[in-house]
């Protein structure tokens, strides 16, 4: 008897579970997505997914779930971090990628850094490492 409820109490937490992180998947994109201070870009922005055997971070698309869980009246800073294998062709400069773990809570309206280093240029949706002299039409 309790072998046959076990078996169907995990059937059934197999068949919630995709739904409920879809439904939370869902939920987190829609408030990435609103983020005002610090664009997230789904179609360009990379995440930290592991690191080879040499320590070489490997890179690819980023898991919403893995993001933190922010109060209502806060927003996300991703504080992109510059990669040292892919650059931009017309630019060259690095393309940046986020950390999981370096990705924290701002009250919304605070200024937020997300860059490090460098800064984001917002006309461009990138950001840009050597900042100085390069001009950038909107500057977050």
């Amino acid at each position: 008897m309790f072998k046959s409820l076990f078996i169907l109490l995990t059937a059934t937490a197999l068949l919630v579970a995709p739904s409920v992180a879809s439904d939370e998947h869902e939920r987190r994109l829609q408030l990435v997505l609103g983020n005002l201070m610090d664009p997230f870009r789904p179609e360009e922005d990379v995440c930290e997914n592991g690191k080879d055997a040499d320590g070489v971070p490997q890179l690819g698309p980023c898991d919403l779930l893995k993001f933190p869980t922010c109060p209502t009246d806060h927003e996300f800073c991703f504080n992109r971090k510059p990669s040292r294998d892919e650059f931009f062709d017309d630019i060259h400069q690095p393309k940046f990628y986020i950390q999981y773990d370096r990705i924290l809570c701002y009250p919304t309206g605070w200024a937020c850094s997300s860059c490090t280093p460098g800064r984001y240029c917002s006309s461009e949706k990138r950001c840009i490492m050597e900042d100085r002299e390069y001009e950038c039409a909107q500057w977050l």
